[in-house]
């Protein structure tokens, strides 16, 4: 058989001898593969743990686990792994939604000490089940000079609390990640959240200039508008890239973080801007969203392709001066608006959006409301077609 010829090849013991090697699970997962070309992904890291199919490892470019391993250990046996050799054609891996705890990281660490892994261009770590240990050994993973190719790094929905934060804004500030171009990071639902002094240290890491390619920034659960004002400041000082990409989920942006940004927005540093998402900020209101709107319509972010203002109490006026800045054209290449609340649109402003359509015949965008009746739905949807259809034969 095919996977025998391989064992012979690569001297592979057979499944009798490695019962007291692996777990009975891993032992009966080989068995059930014996039969097929390949070993499941999960045997086969417990077995390269120990020193086989490390050659199989090693083609490898994009190594992806995002919720493939079932047990613990077999994290801990991938950071093993790791160790035993130079990865450096691995350029992705994603561990999301699988557990990265404290033992886990304290290996993935050793491997990244040794410079087995140092090609990595994305890290995914989202939901990875990390706590304040597993922020403080990423940091200094971070901080070795080891993963200074990195362009990704996505540590959302984790529970790392402040200091977790503090210590992996620290890590990015060191200049040993010179590369980064996308970062995301955030507390889960039912964490408490990041506050001002955490914040205060990311709003420190934008403005450390160690970071000028970061471009896509996406933030969770900041929930003190203090620190969120320190960060929108701190996004307009220029010493990162071009921003294509702003994503605050579930943070604290009241008025006075709605003025921040809304002057941010109308730097320098967003006119590249392509999604701007602020959803679950329901401190926002009518008159935090105008002050954003109001931004929107400079000009300076004309090439704006999404729009995400969800559940954020935005009403009547809100919805009017959204409504004008359609008609007006200010954004021609939106293509994406999501503007779902807790509550359907008022008749006033489906009307509005339904006159926006009618006049500004380029205007194009997928609407993602609440609609207060399928008449006032289906009259928007026509004219929409409408607009799709002229452009289509424009072209």
């Amino acid at each position: 058989m095919a996977f025998e010829r391989e064992n012979a090849e690569l001297n592979i013991p057979s499944v009798q001898e490695i019962r007291e090697m692996l777990s009975v699970s891993a032992v009966s997962r080989l068995s059930a593969y014996s039969q097929a070309e390949e070993l499941d992904m999960t045997t086969m890291i417990e077995l390269a743990a120990r020193g086989y199919f490390i050659e199989k490892l090693q083609l490898m470019i994009e190594l992806d686990l995002n919720d493939q391993i079932s047990e613990d250990s077999e994290v801990i046996g991938l950071g093993r792994a790791f160790q035993q050799r130079a990865f450096l054609g691995l350029e992705i891996l994603a561990l999301s939604d699988n557990k990265v705890d404290e033992i886990a990281m304290t290996q993935l660490l050793k491997a990244v000490q040794m410079g087995n892994l140092s090609n990595l261009r994305e890290l995914h770590l989202y939901n990875s089940e990390l706590y304040l240990a597993g922020a403080d050994l990423l940091a200094e993973a971070l901080k070795s000079g080891h993963l200074s190719k990195l362009e990704l790094l996505d540590m959302s929905h984790n529970n790392i609390g402040d200091r977790g934060l503090i210590a992996i804004a620290d890590a990015l500030s060191s200049g040993q990640v010179p590369e980064l171009n996308a970062f995301s990071i955030g507390e889960k639902p039912q964490g408490k959240g990041f506050h001002s002094k955490g914040a205060e240290a990311v709003a420190s890491m934008l403005k450390s200039g160690q970071l000028p390619r970061l471009e896509v920034l996406r933030l969770c659960r900041v929930v003190e508008e203090q620190g969120m004002i320190a960060i929108i400041q701190a996004l307009e000082s220029g010493l990162t890239g071009d921003f294509k990409a702003l994503d605050l989920f579930m943070c604290e942006i009241g008025l006075e973080a709605s003025k921040s940004l809304a002057k941010t927005l109308r730097s320098s540093s967003f006119m590249s801007l392509s999604l701007l998402c602020v959803c679950d900020s329901p401190s926002m209101g009518d008159e935090g969203v105008s002050l954003v709107l109001d931004a929107l319509s400079s000009g300076n972010t004309s090439n704006l392709k999404t729009l995400q203002l969800s559940n954020v109490q935005m009403r009547d006026e809100g919805w009017a001066k959204m409504a004008g800045l359609l008609e007006a054209g200010h954004l021609p290449h939106l293509v994406c608006l999501n503007g779902k609340d807790d509550a359907p649109l008022s008749e006033t402003s489906a009307q509005a959006l339904a006159k926006a359509y009618q006049t500004n015949n380029s205007l194009n965008v997928q609407l993602s409301v609440v609609w207060p009746n399928r008449s006032i739905q289906t009259q928007v949807r026509k004219l929409q077609r409408r607009n799709s259809y002229r452009l289509n034969i424009a072209e």
